[in-house]
């Protein structure tokens, strides 16, 4: 009967080894579950702080596109006055230059070979 209550006494200390080890790697495992979860969400996090990150990025480079071609609109259009004022100093310049043509072929009408009589 002693050696029956020792195996039962031995039998049972094991179950109990056995059940503390099973709840040991059970522990372990939604730990490890829990990490793996919570490392998920951080990529997850990270992922969707770079998306938005990339997103703002997209949006001010069209805005500078915007920006930039809206800049090379503008130099293209001037004003009416502006226009005229334009047209009339090209208009003087010209007329200054058929002055000065027009003087040097009168320049050189007058000068006349001399008689040989």
């Amino acid at each position: 009967n002693l050696a029956y209550a020792k195996m039962k006494l031995q039998e049972q200390q094991q179950q109990n080894q056995d059940q503390n080890q099973d709840q040991q790697n059970q522990d372990q495992n939604q730990e490890q579950q829990d990490q793996e979860q919570n490392q998920d969400q951080q990529d997850q996090e990270q992922n969707q702080d770079q998306q938005d990150q990339d997103q703002n990025q997209d949006q001010q480079d069209q805005e500078q596109n915007q920006d930039q071609q809206d800049q090379q609109v503008k130099p293209q259009e001037i004003s009416k006055e502006d226009a005229e004022r334009m047209l009339n100093a090209i208009q003087q310049q010209e007329k200054d230059v058929k002055e000065k043509v027009d003087k040097k072929k009168a320049a050189a009408a007058k000068v006349k070979t001399e008689k040989d009589w």
